[in-house]
């Protein structure tokens, strides 16, 4: 090796691993001729009731969050939500009579507090119920459409599909317009 191009001695005289040629440095077979084992990986740490609880002293990062801030720890937080699947006509049963009605919702929206939008829920269901003469149950298509504007407000009226069904329930749909 010319002098340029010579790995810098130290002041032991020794070169330095990181500055020596590759073939100068050990590998595991090397190690494994020396009689020198390999170090075995980490064993993963069974997590016990000290460990979830908040460990020892000295562990850190083991335990919850304890409420310090609001990072995305393992606090409680909400949980995921799958989709929600409508159920489509055909699949709740056929449709024996159908009828679509204008409800006004003048009673919900001068009510006082923030109590309109129950009380629209509550309207549209006494008004169904009287077509058909039976308990009637509400969509949830309908439901949102009446809670949009939130708690304390409610539309000044809706106009929706009351259905029949053959097994007797009566259900609560928004009409298309």
């Amino acid at each position: 090796m010319s002098k340029d191009n010579a790995p810098a001695a130290g002041p032991t005289g020794a070169v330095p691993a990181a500055e020596a040629a590759p073939e100068d440095l050990p590998t595991e077979a090397s190690t494994a001729e020396i009689g020198a084992a390999p170090e075995p990986a980490p064993e993963p740490k069974p997590e016990g009731k000290a460990e979830k609880a908040g460990g020892k002293a000295g562990d850190e990062g083991a335990g919850k969050d304890k409420g310090k801030g609001k990072g995305k720890g393992k606090g409680k937080g909400k949980k995921a939500r799958k989709p929600h699947e409508e159920p489509k006509e055909e699949e709740a049963g056929k449709v024996v009579e159908e009828k679509t009605i204008t409800v006004n919702l003048r009673h919900a929206f001068l009510s006082h507090g923030n109590k309109a939008a129950p009380k629209s829920v509550n309207e549209v269901k006494k008004m169904a119920s009287r077509v058909f003469d039976t308990e009637a149950k509400i969509d949830n298509r309908l439901n949102n459409r009446l809670w949009s504007r939130g708690k304390g407000k409610s539309e000044r009226r809706i106009s929706v599909r009351v259905q029949k069904l053959e097994d007797g329930t009566v259900r609560v749909l928004p009409a298309e317009a």
